[in-house]
């Protein structure tokens, strides 16, 4: 039977990548569908601001998040595929750029975003996401000891877009070229409620989202030609977070617990807040 390989590139944690290497021959559409779960997971927008707007004239935020989801259907799958059992991924790390911003009305914008990262690994990458947000309570403030209580909305669309190539050498093959370009589109619709001290606050929301993910791959070799596989995966579930954010002065320092389907993430910001 003849073997050849991509990698799907899931995300990066500072200068490296985290890989798998999968059998592309055998990769079949229910595999791509519990992988695509933990990346949905993994890429989901994430600001660590609770419900409470940044200022009550105009708040600007910019900082660093870091993460980890715990990717219980990639583990199966690529525990699957690979040869050697150390090289399943048991969690999936990421990292990204956040800043936020929020006005009168309790209006506001968040964003989440890694640029385009290409040359490592023969690979490129880079992801954006995008919120709207506001909260409800800066327009319909609740009464005496209530007024800690915050809700706001958000609504966040987000993509990203990774792709590896390589070439080598197999004794069924010949030599090869093998490319995999791989997309993810996610939007999310979120209730955020949290209760607002002077130097923390504590908040926990529920978001309704939809996820769609596309693999193309290619491999061109001197005995087969080219061959192309083309995998898409549509995933919609409830998400839960949990987070707890400390306001110093300038600085903001925050951790958060998210759960969606089997996919659970923890993730650590800190910012600079004007």
């Amino acid at each position: 039977m003849q073997k050849h390989h991509i990698y799907f590139i899931l995300t990066f944690f500072f200068s490296n990548i985290a890989y798998a290497q999968l059998d592309f021959t055998d990769f079949l559409d229910e595999d791509f569908k519990k992988v695509n779960e933990d990346i949905v997971s993994s890429y989901a927008h994430t600001s660590h601001i609770g419900a409470a707007s940044l200022g009550k004239v105009l708040g600007i935020e910019a900082g660093l998040v870091l993460g980890v989801v715990e990717a219980n259907n990639l583990k199966e799958v690529t525990t699957q595929y690979v040869n050697d059992p150390n090289d399943s991924l048991d969690f999936v790390p990421s990292a990204g750029l956040t800043g936020a911003v929020t006005t009168l009305f309790g209006l506001g914008a968040e964003v989440n975003m890694i640029p385009e990262i290409d040359e490592i690994e023969d690979a490129k990458f880079n992801n954006l996401s995008v919120a709207a947000r506001w909260t409800i309570t800066d327009m319909f403030p609740l009464p005496g000891k209530l007024s800690g209580f915050k809700l706001a909305l958000r609504a966040s669309q987000g993509k990203s877009e990774t792709s590896y190539a390589y070439t080598d050498f197999d004794a069924g093959l010949g030599n090869f070229r093998a490319q995999a370009d791989f997309e993810t589109e996610i939007t999310e619709y979120t209730l955020l409620a949290s209760y607002n001290l002077r130097l923390m606050e504590t908040y926990v929301s529920v978001g309704q989202l939809k996820g769609r993910g596309d693999l193309f791959a290619e491999t061109v070799s001197d005995n087969f030609g080219t061959q192309t596989k083309l995998l898409e995966s549509d995933f919609e579930g409830t998400r839960l977070v949990v987070g707890l954010l400390f306001k110093l002065p300038l600085l903001r320092i925050g951790v958060e617990y998210s759960q969606l389907a089997d996919s659970p993430r923890v993730t650590a910001k800190i910012a600079l807040k004007i």
